[in-house]
């Protein structure tokens, strides 16, 4: 049996590397010669207004589900597994996830969005990013290798020998950090240019990727799954500069739209689930799938995919876009950027 999908979570590495890649590239050289707060202010509030609106609609919208399970349960119409708001639903965690502590440790286990783990370790990274920023410009080849190494050193400590990547509330932030800062450096790296003449082709990106399929079929340790990650960005980069074959590919509308409302797709799916597991409790008395042979399951696929991408285009375009630039024309964030002018 492949271990292909088992390790999905692996993907949320190339998420982490993608981002350090991106905030490098966007906000690099403004922390380049110096850290400076009226720098880092707006920064951080553009980076706020991108992550939290979406992430605070979701968990609202599990807390609503929630309490309908609850008055389900209370008046008698289903049975549950486990009582509404306990568990990884308990109140208390509430705050935590509003708070973006999900990686802390303060919880035991994933609360309420269990994907939103990763946008709390990922606001930790954009705190840390511009003095990052000033270690990957300014500092020396010693400097940036000794960044690579340790980076790799903690993570192959964090994943019990480098065997298992797949720690969120406990270590996720650690996780987040390191792949941040390999993705920043593999910008870096870029800017050299360095590389670009082979690893703009697209036999080596196709060779690149069919590694990670192999290295991910057969379990292989989970930490050489980041370096390819890493040779994958530089490659996409050079080759959508060449004008390659991939980079034409990734440039086309429907996958630019998908990469568009992605964010929307990752934060709620899981809500579609668990809301799919509901109703197919109160109406048929099992939950969702039960029963289902192999091509029924395939089969529902379809659908399921489709609901997903339709209401993450509604959030994307109803939520997401308009709280956004709500946010950022907001008078809170005049003041807060003004403030940090004049600092």
């Amino acid at each position: 049996m492949s271990d292909f999908v088992a390790k999905g979570y692996l993907w949320v590495d190339l998420f982490f590397l993608l981002s350090g890649f991106i905030m490098m590239h966007v906000y690099g050289r403004k922390f380049a010669d110096r850290v400076r707060w009226n720098d880092v202010k707006p920064f951080l509030f553009a980076r706020l207004a991108r992550l939290y609106p979406l992430h605070l609609c979701i968990l609202l919208l599990f807390v609503g589900l929630e309490s309908v399970k609850w008055a389900s349960v209370h008046w008698g119409f289903v049975s549950l597994h486990s009582a509404p708001f306990s568990g990884p639903k308990n109140p208390d965690a509430i705050a935590v996830n509003l708070l973006m502590l999900q990686t802390s440790g303060i919880e035991h286990q994933l609360t309420w969005n269990f994907p939103a783990w990763s946008i709390g370790a990922e606001w930790y990274a954009y705190l840390a990013f511009p003095a990052l920023v000033g270690l990957l410009v300014r500092g020396d080849r010693l400097t940036r290798a000794g960044i690579v190494l340790i980076a790799g050193l903690v993570l192959w400590l964090v994943s019990h020998g480098g065997t298992d990547l797949d720690v969120t509330y406990d270590y996720g932030v650690v996780r987040c950090l390191c792949e941040f800062a390999v993705g920043a450096l593999a910008y870096r790296f870029y800017r050299t240019r360095r590389g670009a003449g082979w690893l703009d082709r697209d036999i080596v990106l196709a060779a690149v990727a069919a590694a990670i399929v192999v290295v991910m079929h057969f379990g292989v340790a989970d930490v050489l799954v980041v370096p390819l990650f890493g040779v994958l960005l530089l490659g996409l980069a050079f080759n959508d500069e060449r004008d390659g074959m991939v980079g034409k590919l990734l440039a086309r509308r429907p996958l630019q739209f998908l990469g568009d409302i992605s964010y929307a797709v990752y934060m709620s799916h899981v809500l579609i689930l668990e809301t799919l597991e509901f109703v197919c409790r109160v109406t048929f008395d099992h939950g969702f799938g039960q029963g289902f042979s192999l091509a029924q399951s395939i089969a529902c696929m379809v659908p399921l995919l489709l609901g997903v991408i339709l209401f993450a285009t509604a959030l994307h375009r109803w939520v997401e876009l308009p709280a956004r630039d709500a946010l950022k024309k907001s008078r809170f964030a005049s003041s807060f950027i003004y403030a940090g002018a004049r600092a």
